[in-house]
């Protein structure tokens, strides 16, 4: 699937079990290609800078996992293009 900038998405935390999905406005792609080392070779991976858009959501993160979000000043996070599970809203 083609994300773009400005796509509502609900992604799926791979924190512990039942963490809930959460919604997310997508802002920035980072793309990061595979690196061969001397020692080890990383593998590539394709992520996203966004921002969570539900107040519930953030309390639930706060409270149960422990994650300092505050809505609406604390809400930036990143998500790997694997953890989402579909959008939502496209920006017309």
């Amino acid at each position: 699937p083609m994300y773009k900038e400005g796509d509502i998405v609900l992604v799926h935390l791979h924190l512990v079990a039942g963490a809930p999905e959460i919604h997310v406005k997508l802002l920035k792609k980072e793309v990061f290609p595979k690196h061969k080392g001397r020692y080890i070779t990383l593998p590539g991976y394709v992520g996203w800078h966004g921002v969570l858009i539900c107040k519930k959501e953030c309390d639930i993160l706060r409270k149960n996992l422990c994650i300092p979000f505050s809505f609406p000043d604390n809400v930036d996070t990143f998500v790997f293009e694997h953890q989402i599970i579909k959008t939502i809203n496209k920006k017309k």
